[in-house]
């Protein structure tokens, strides 16, 4: 899809859908995701910036993060569909839900969309950010989800402010892909090669 003669700007993104059946309609599922997705979110931006060792210019414009939001829903303790009405508001978030109808519509409108990774023609990192995204949110409706770990990790890392989100934080890199892959060729394509490329650039 993407040839020779394709061009990024510096502004663009790498957005991503999955079918809105990758998860289910329990409660505990989505409360997973806003759990995990909020803990790590500055280590989700990281690996979604690919070759580049930063953010694009507009992300948050288009891409907002969500960790401050997600918190405040999940202090709610509402249903399923109430959190789904909540975070569905804006289009604009580094997740999206507002296409998500159901769970078990396979048409091509019902996804969950990520905007966050930067543009990228460079097909490796594409196919990265596909089976990252994929198992965080396969990892979410898993009976092995660590929520003591995670919510312990939590109240490390909830003041950590989007200035921070170009930082490296390893312990928590590798603690994250720990969590969701299941081999290590996963973790090493992931972890290692996004903190790798930062220190062979430095």
């Amino acid at each position: 899809v993407v040839d020779s003669n394709a061009v990024i700007g510096k502004n663009a993104g790498s957005h991503i859908h999955f079918g809105a059946q990758i998860l289910d309609s329990k409660t505990e599922t989505w409360n997973n995701l806003l759990l995990l997705w909020s803990t790590y979110e500055e280590i989700i931006f990281r690996f979604g910036y690919g070759e580049y060792l930063a953010h694009r210019p507009n992300i948050n414009s288009y891409a907002k993060n969500m960790k401050n939001d997600f918190i405040r829903i999940m202090e709610n303790k509402k249903n399923v569909q109430f959190l789904i009405n909540l975070v569905c508001k804006e289009k604009y978030n580094a997740i999206n839900f507002s296409n998500v109808k159901n769970y078990d519509d396979f048409s091509k409108q019902n996804t969950i969309e990520i905007r966050c990774p930067n543009g990228t023609l460079n097909p490796i990192v594409w196919q990265n950010n596909v089976n990252f995204f994929a198992k965080l949110l396969l990892y979410c409706k898993s009976p092995n989800f660590n929520r003591d770990l995670i919510e312990s990790r939590l109240e490390k890392t909830r003041n950590i402010s989007f200035k921070f989100y170009n930082e490296i934080f390893v312990d928590e890199a590798l603690e994250l892909c720990d969590l969701i892959f299941s081999n290590n060729i996963d973790k090493i394509y992931k972890a290692i090669f996004n903190e790798l490329k930062y220190f062979l650039n430095s």
